[in-house]
């Protein structure tokens, strides 16, 4: 009996450890496909809808899983960002889709004031409201004036009267006209409207016939709202000591969780004259150095600055984000010291109550990544009487010198084994955009640069007659995209990749379009999807850099509407009154 009881607990024993490991292996498993199942990019697929005109003016998302589009026109007018003023009225046609693009509601929606027709502006949702946006001009008293009216997202239907909350000069100019963007303060209880009625790249249809290059003054109006619908901050001249308000270009504005506006403005530096020559038929846009001014006006109407004039320091570009962590200012810049490119990246965090300096960074990039971002996808064609071959090449910008010195060869074989050493004067070339600031759980910056130029291509022409006729074409470059994360004061990863896209006589913010969550930032351009980790860059790319990609182009019917930090809609002109649709979001 004594052996029989210790045989049954043996067996107890082993049972109950197979048991237990059988558990320790479940959790394990359900813990690694919990981990790996932690951010995906969702594709919808694409598909093709009715909406008459074929164009989306304007969408966001509702829920998880709906959006609302908006689409507006007046028939027999040629439909631009401008103010043109007719007695016809004009027709909002607002749907509601599904995350499979399955129509689930639509309306049509009928607004003029004083019998003329008015513009829409923007479908929001503010507090506890969607609201409608739209504005009119009155030729008269040469204002704009911006109303908002109440919508019901569910039955799809405007409710009370029109409010007016804003007006602005009407400057009447075929090339020049102003328009209103909104921004919503982090905690959602505040909105910002800044009102521009005059800027230097105009947003027409006609600006293709304009020199967009040059960065003229901005002149504006900013207002603050709070979830009621009263006006609690306005700014529209601003007095300030490192910079005169006349010669201010606003590149970059915030809006605080207490209605406190926040703006980023800067003005070229002084240059000696320079002896006028003729245009070459190639000009390549030469970066220049500027001044930068951050600006808080806070609702008491008090004013506070922070200059960048008094650094030694030649700065290209810079943006301006809120930390979402610790709740200050963090301004990242470019900075340059033969002006023939990017040395490396200032990293300048301020205190949001008085803007006072708490950090001052200045990193250099590495030499490897100066040389790995200086690398650039180029097609070229080997011209033969018979036939024209494309060969693809990588090349770097900056030419070799034929012979290297011992100095120089030791440097090489040292950066092979520290990928952070700095050694050389040498610059990324043309990078000279600031596109997007991120942040990880912890408060770090993620840094997205993008190569940005442009060339000028002059040609004339002269016809039997003897007549000469001049064309110039403005060719916008959006090359090689570079990704810092900056932790710890210094460039603890990074990433590159290799792209060159071109859009003809229009000029774009950035050449690529983002979104994001917690744990993850995607990239779109041309017709790749590039992911990366917030946490150290990882990515899905080979290598972290694109190999396949060439030469792509921008193209003007290919367009996208942010639905959601995380959610982007992108949709291509197919005909008349159709248009193929995508839903592309982290989830």
């Amino acid at each position: 009996m004594w052996q029989e009881n210790q045989k049954n607990q043996r067996k107890e024993k082993i049972v109950m450890n197979r048991k237990l490991l059988y558990c320790i292996v479940l959790l394990l498993f359900i813990s690694n496909f919990s981990l790996a199942q932690k951010s995906k990019l969702y594709k919808s697929g694409k598909k093709t809808v009715s909406v008459p005109y074929a164009d989306i003016n304007d969408a966001f998302s509702i829920n998880s899983n709906d959006f609302l589009a908006v689409s507006y026109h007046v028939k027999g007018l040629f439909r631009t960002n401008a103010s043109v003023h007719s007695k016809a009225i004009s027709k909002f046609n607002i749907y509601k889709f599904d995350d499979q693009f399955e129509l689930i509601q639509k309306t049509s929606l009928q607004r003029d004031i004083y019998g003329k027709r008015v513009y829409f502006e923007k479908l929001l949702k503010f507090g506890d409201n969607t609201w409608l946006f739209f504005s009119y001009s009155n030729i008269d008293s040469k204002k704009n004036y911006l109303f908002i009216q109440k919508f019901d997202q569910h039955n799809l239907e405007i409710e009370g009267d029109p409010i007016k909350v804003a007006e602005m000069p009407y400057i009447r100019d075929r090339l020049n006209y102003g328009y209103y963007d909104f921004l919503i303060s982090k905690d959602g209880k505040y909105l910002m409207i800044f009102g521009i009625y005059k800027y230097a790249n105009s947003k027409n249809f006609f600006s293709k016939f304009k020199k967009q290059d040059e960065e003229n003054k901005i002149q504006s109006t900013v207002w603050v709202l709070n979830d009621k619908i009263e006006i609690v901050n306005y700014v529209k001249k601003l007095n300030l000591k490192s910079i005169s308000s006349n010669k201010l270009s606003v590149l970059d504005y915030a809006i605080g969780n207490d209605g406190s506006i926040l703006l980023l403005g800067s003005e070229k530096l002084k240059e000696e004259k320079k002896k006028k020559f003729k245009i070459k038929k190639s000009i390549e846009d030469k970066i220049e150095a500027k001044k930068f001014v951050i600006v808080k006006v806070d609702t008491a109407g008090e004013t506070k600055e922070y200059d960048f004039i008094n650094k030694k320091i030649s700065i290209i570009d810079m943006k301006m984000a809120l930390n979402p962590v610790s709740g200050n200012i963090y301004a990242i810049c470019l900075y340059s010291e033969r002006l023939k490119g990017a040395k490396g990246v200032l990293n300048i965090e301020l205190s949001y109550d008085d803007l006072s300096e708490i950090n001052f960074d200045k990193l250099y990039f590495s030499d490897n990544l100066i040389k790995e971002a200086n690398t650039r996808k180029t097609i070229f064609k080997k011209r033969k009487k018979t036939k024209e071959k494309e060969e693809t090449e990588e090349t770097e910008e900056k030419p070799k010198n034929k012979y290297l010195s011992k100095k120089d060869e030791v440097r090489e074989d040292t950066l092979k084994n520290n990928e952070d050493i700095h050694s050389s004067n040498q610059e990324i070339s043309n990078l000279s955009k600031v596109v997007h600031i991120s942040f990880d759980k912890s408060g770090n910056p993620i840094v997205i640069f993008e190569k940005q130029w442009l060339e000028i291509v002059v040609e004339s022409r002269t016809d039997s007659k003897g007549a000469t006729t001049t064309t110039t074409t403005y060719h916008y470059y959006y090359d090689n995209v570079i990704l810092c994360k900056i932790e710890n004061s210094k460039i603890s990863s990074n990433k590159v990749i290799l792209k060159q896209g071109v859009i003809v006589n229009f000029k774009k913010s950035m050449g690529f379009d983002c979104i994001e969550n917690d744990e993850k930032i995607i990239l779109l351009y041309g017709d790749k999807t590039a992911e990366f980790d917030k946490v150290d860059l990882n990515t899905n790319l080979k290598n972290g850099r694109s190999y396949k990609e060439t030469k792509y182009k921008i193209l003007s019917y290919y367009k996208t509407k942010i639905l959601a930090p995380n959610k982007m809609l992108v949709f291509k002109f197919k005909s008349k009154h159709r248009l193929e649709l995508e839903l592309i979001q982290i989830k």
